[in-house]
């Protein structure tokens, strides 16, 4: 309810007294102001029929205002939980779900699928020399499914809709299911690392087209839980659309990995 208020009120106010000021009418030879609003009407006895239009117009504009003070941090879900997929059909499609926004130093879509194996060839063996498990994700992602939680907080700022990516931090649990073989699975944490992107604002056109976030995590593998865990040196980014209208939502987050040319996306999250 706290979120329909701060998202319809000001313009739902605003429109009411627009509407009221436009079906305002004064009887002839008389002070008195019709106010009608379908089988409705009521007189309110004015000395200058004007200044009541003017005041209701005016109301109307000072009731749009809250939109340039109303906290909306809380648009920003904080607790969710998450699959994440490998596949390129998905990856490209999330990647359209971030439009109209463009992620920076995207490298070309023909490149896609090549920088990422090369990735994945990386973190294999990062996890093969840490961990001892060989061949984990360039095994096939088929036979791969990884799924967890994030916690991300965003707070207010100073300025007019000014915000600030606070926290954000996650845990995934990655599984895998190779044919005639043991399942074997691992754990990643990721924890924000503290970038300018941590700060945006919400715009005049942010309402309907949303908001792109982007924060760059640190990764740290784990075996299980309890494993004090060993940190990988890649940095991962994220990128997500929230929009506010017509109801909050969150688009799936495309993780990209950084690349000689730029940008590669690598994995997306969907949220349950």
């Amino acid at each position: 309810m706290a979120k329909f208020s701060k998202l319809y009120l000001p313009a739902i106010t605003c429109l009411i007294c627009w509407v009221t000021a436009f079906l305002v009418k004064v009887a002839p030879g008389t002070t008195d102001v019709t106010v009608t609003l379908g089988a409705f009407s009521v007189k309110v006895p004015v000395s200058k029929p004007g200044v009541l239009i003017a005041i209701l117009v005016v109301l109307g504009f000072i009731s749009l205002c809250g939109y340039l003070v109303f906290d909306y941090s809380t648009l920003f879900p904080q607790y969710l939980t998450m699959n994440v997929y490998h596949d390129l059909d998905g990856i490209r499609d999330s990647l359209q779900g971030l439009e109209p926004f463009q992620v920076p130093k995207l490298v070309d879509s023909t490149n896609f699928r090549a920088y990422q194996r090369t990735y994945f060839e990386k973190l294999d063996k990062k996890i093969s020399d840490s961990l001892g498990i060989p061949k984990f994700f360039t095994f096939g992602s088929e036979y791969i499914s990884s799924g967890g939680k994030s916690d991300t907080v965003v707070e207010k700022a100073q300025g007019f809709q000014r915000y600030h990516v606070a926290k954000s931090e996650g845990e995934l649990t990655h599984v895998l299911n190779p044919p005639g073989a043991p399942r074997v699975e691992f754990l990643t944490k990721n924890r924000k690392f503290d970038t300018g992107y941590d700060n945006f604002a919400l715009k005049p056109r942010s309402p309907v087209h949303g908001v792109l976030l982007i924060t760059k995590y640190e990764q740290i593998l784990l075996l299980s839980k309890m494993d004090k865990g060993v940190e990988y040196q890649e940095l991962l980014t994220a990128a997500t659309k929230v929009t506010a209208f017509p109801w909050p939502h969150i688009s799936n987050t495309v993780y990209l990995a950084d690349a000689p040319e730029g940008l590669v996306p690598i994995a997306y999250a969907v949220f349950q």
